[in-house]
């Protein structure tokens, strides 16, 4: 899996021009996202149809007081979630960024396991053209997922070339609109759906953009999760009242399915630490330590983690595989990773 020199380089997405930074995937993207001339430019404004305003969405809004109260709540129990994750917390947020994204580029028929998304956002190991061009695109959308500019200001946010004041997309109104973040979410949604670009590339852009707008307000989790329990009732159709309720839906579906992620991964390392408690020396723990922390971990990294050396991490790495604890994401017998078997 060695780069080649005539690869695309590693690090570059479908939306930047210069070289994206080279965090790894357990730390935090940089304060401002990357922009650049390179994205198609902005949709042609269409005329609006009939009940599609602002009022329209408020109305809806004012007549799913139940289902929007419900994903709020949903929404709500997540974030605390994370609030009592504590040192485990931001692996616990890679984790369903990873996870939201897998789910997502399935809709644009990229078939990405969360830990090759993961994997690739930390080693940058090249891969095939398609392949090479979905995962950019999938870390385009992790580096959104998790920091960057206003998602309000779409096209700071989004990187995306020309637009001025945004014609035809009206995320000035959306952002005055009497919305609960989560509608307000999904107006934006379904504005950009009508607006954006189609075909294999209509699904990603509006559900990272409203993402980051429905979660306005909360302490721990910087993105509404849309997509973790499946896309259906995200993309519902008719009047905004029908396409809030599904987006509403979906929204607390993946609310409690990113609850459960989180609980698996609370309790896979309550069961590794037990697994373990047999064995003898400090590497067993430290090596389950260090795979909560990260959601892919290599053997060079779990030596600078844990302090131990290569022989006693590939020895123990290999006996929490045979325990069922971890297992080894990248199939090679060379610059392998692993991830906890939660």
């Amino acid at each position: 899996m060695a780069r080649k020199d005539t690869d695309p380089p590693p690090d570059a997405s479908l939306y930047d021009t210069a070289p994206a930074e080279e965090e790894l995937w357990f730390l935090p993207p940089p304060p401002s996202a990357d922009s650049g001339p390179a994205a198609p430019p902005w949709p042609t404004a269409t005329p609006r149809r009939p009940g599609t305003g602002t009022r329209d969405w408020e109305r809806a809004e004012a007549g799913l007081g139940r289902e929007l109260a419900d994903a709020a709540a949903a929404l709500a129990r997540l974030d605390q979630a994370l609030a009592e994750q504590g040192a485990r917390r931001q692996a616990a947020v890679q984790r369903l960024a990873a996870s939201e994204i897998a789910a997502l580029s399935w809709a644009e028929g990229h078939r990405l396991a969360p830990e090759r998304i993961a994997l690739h956002a930390m080693a940058r190991l090249s891969a095939a053209d398609a392949d090479h061009r979905a995962l950019s695109r999938a870390d385009w959308a992790r580096r959104r997922l998790l920091g960057g500019q206003d998602p309000l200001d779409a096209e700071a946010f989004l990187g995306r070339a020309g637009g001025g004041a945004l014609p035809g997309l009206g995320m000035q109104e959306i952002a005055r609109a009497d919305l609960h973040p989560i509608s307000r979410a999904a107006m934006a949604f379904h504005l950009w759906r009508g607006l954006g670009p189609g075909g294999a590339e209509a699904m990603l852009e509006p559900a990272i953009l409203a993402a980051r707008i429905g979660a306005r307000g909360l302490r721990f989790l910087p993105f509404l999760p849309l997509a973790l329990a499946g896309l259906a009732g995200l993309d519902a159709h008719g009047t905004p009242r029908e396409r809030l309720r599904g987006f509403l839906g979906a929204a607390r579906r993946a609310c409690q399915a990113g609850l459960m992620q989180v609980v698996r991964l609370r309790d896979w390392e309550a069961r590794a630490r037990h697994a373990i408690a047999p064995l003898s020396g400090r590497t067993p723990p430290a090596l389950v330590e260090a795979l909560a922390a990260v959601p892919v971990l290599s053997a060079v990294q779990a030596e600078r983690l844990t302090g131990a050396s290569r022989a006693a991490v590939s020895r123990n790495l290999a006996l929490l595989a045979d325990m069922g604890l971890v297992r080894e994401v990248t199939g090679q017998s060379r610059y392998r990773f692993w991830s906890a078997a939660l």
